[in-house]
């Protein structure tokens, strides 16, 4: 896990991170608590707002593994955004000139350039035969089936 932020930054980012994390357990945000403890963090300047002497506007970039972030669903990543923002932004409530804007949580771009070399590949077209679908239940609308291709030992589901 690294951190970083631009210059102007008005805080100490490793300190800002310590803060918010023990705020997020203290507040029992144990889910976005260890998120944001296993995410390589950037705080940037996002805006600036010149009206009456000018307020900065800073935001803090999580990266989190892949595995990390496939989990999370879009209403998860979202909340966890919402929870991150709050804790992160209570601590900018008395720099006068300074405002916290948001969380950006996204994945860490991944550092195997031989990843191709692990995935099973198969040339020619794929042909999903009828007996490789397994039946996972009927609902209003028909069945629903999954579809394995065992060539290639993936399961397509819906």
């Amino acid at each position: 896990m690294t951190s970083s932020a631009d210059d102007g930054f008005p805080l100490g980012i490793e300190a800002l991170l310590a803060s918010a994390y023990k705020l997020l357990k203290a507040r029992g945000s144990n889910v976005t608590a260890s998120i944001l403890m296993r995410a390589d963090a950037h705080g940037y300047q996002a805006d600036y707002d010149n009206w009456n002497g000018g307020t900065s506007i800073w935001a803090l970039r999580l990266g989190l593994d892949i595995d990390d972030y496939a989990v999370l669903s879009d209403s998860q990543r979202d909340a966890m955004r919402d929870e991150l923002s709050d804790a992160v932004g209570s601590f900018f409530a008395t720099l006068p000139s300074d405002s916290f804007g948001r969380v950006v949580l996204s994945p860490k771009v991944s550092k195997d350039p031989d990843w191709r070399n692990g995935v099973k590949f198969s040339a020619g077209p794929v042909f999903l035969l009828e007996k490789d679908w397994r039946e996972l239940g009927q609902g209003g609308f028909g069945i629903v089936y999954a579809i394995k291709d065992t060539r290639l030992d993936i399961d397509f589901r819906p």
